[in-house]
């Protein structure tokens, strides 16, 4: 029995995908090799991997319709660039009891 599932990399050109069928008890690593040979190395290399959303690890068994993502780091830390946007539009936080 095959898996079928389905393998997904976001890049500066645009969003890549592939749909793969694979033998049952296939890895996640498998899969990432086999999308390797469709789109070439600059896809996939160096990336963190998740499934619908979840990291997950190479060794993984995939289940039947998985959703492999491949995942670009991020430009800036979230958390800094929501607290330099409140910055500009308020001014400065205060913290604390107001008197």
């Amino acid at each position: 029995m095959n898996t079928r599932c389905s393998v997904v990399c976001d890049t500066p050109q645009g969003l890549l995908e592939c749909e793969l069928c694979l033998p049952a008890g296939a890895t996640v690593a498998e899969a990432l090799a086999l999308a390797r040979q469709q789109w070439g190395a600059q896809a996939i290399d160096g990336r963190a991997v998740g499934i619908f959303g979840r990291a997950c690890r190479l060794d993984q068994v995939l289940a039947e319709a998985d959703r492999i993502e491949l995942y670009r780091p991020l430009a800036a830390d979230p958390r800094a660039a929501r607290r330099a946007r409140l910055a500009r539009r308020s001014g400065p936080v205060r913290r604390g009891r107001g008197t």
